[in-house]
């Protein structure tokens, strides 16, 4: 808020109208971290620093994922982040199924309630945390198959093999995998969101091509060059497994460098 939304406002403030500020928790990490217990979740205590900034900053806080789980287990997420941030508007819903959604839209349609309040932000904490875990960008092409392949496959497969060679990596705790499939006649896309989930089609395309490009994201603690090269390993595997040629456009990885944004307005709209 106060390095985007605030200098917004500030310099073109008759031009927007702020709304409240809407943050996703992700239960399979979030639930961790909110019970004060970051190691469990993967993560180092600077990294769920981060994410507990992020529910500090937000006027509702949206739990998503509750098909997933029983209702015990829904009102223990919800209560967890009630307890550490009474003043939040918390929400339950599914992205997937579309449950508090009505209310989600309703709650967003509001004005914001209240002047954004700074947050207190140790930049050493923050910048620490975000190194912690290295982003990674990739673009391929499958090209030329021997026959027609399923696309579902091919993307499953790919983030599978991920899932096992971070596992064989010390420490490497995914925040998420995602793989997108495009072809002529259909895309796919499969993700992996935790160590302690299965890999999961998320986006079926249920097509088969001979060529396809793929898209490749992840956020993950552990070392870029790693990543990257389990990344070319799977690439190099699902190209042999099909009988194609493989083409890699780019893939590029990193750790993110200390924050220093350009405006920072601490004082909140008046």
């Amino acid at each position: 808020m106060a390095t985007v939304v605030e200098p917004l406002c500030r310099l073109h403030g008759q031009r927007f109208e702020v709304g409240p500020l809407a943050v996703l928790v992700k239960p399979e990490h979030g639930q961790k971290i909110l019970r004060d217990q970051p190691d469990a979740a993967g993560f180092s205590p600077k990294a769920a620093y981060i994410f507990l900034k992020q529910i500090e900053e937000a006027d509702v806080v949206a739990v998503n994922k509750i098909d997933r789980y029983a209702e015990d287990q829904r009102q223990e997420l919800v209560q967890l982040v009630r307890k550490r941030y009474p003043s939040k508007r918390v929400l339950a819903i599914s992205a997937l199924q579309g449950d508090g959604f009505e209310a989600l839209l309703a709650a967003l349609d509001q004005p914001a309630g209240r002047p954004a309040a700074a947050l207190a932000i140790d930049y050493d904490v923050y910048a620490d945390g975000e190194a912690e875990l290295c982003w990674l960008n990739g673009r391929a092409r499958l090209g030329s198959a021997d026959a027609p392949f399923a696309v579902d496959e091919v993307v499953l497969e790919i983030v599978q093999g991920l899932a096992r060679q971070l596992k064989s990596l010390q420490g490497a705790e995914p925040a998420h995998v995602k793989v997108l499939g495009l072809s002529e006649e259909g895309w796919a896309m499969a993700n992996l969101v935790s160590s302690q989930q299965p890999p999961e089609l998320s986006c079926a395309a249920e097509v088969q091509a001979r060529s396809l490009d793929l898209v490749v994201n992840a956020r993950v603690a552990t070392e870029p060059d790693a990543l990257q090269d389990a990344v070319r390993a799977q690439l190099e595997q699902a190209a042999h497994q099909t009988g194609s040629e493989l083409k890699i456009a780019a893939i590029d990885s990193f750790r993110p460098a200390r924050p220093q944004p350009t405006h920072r307005d601490l004082t909140g709209r008046s």
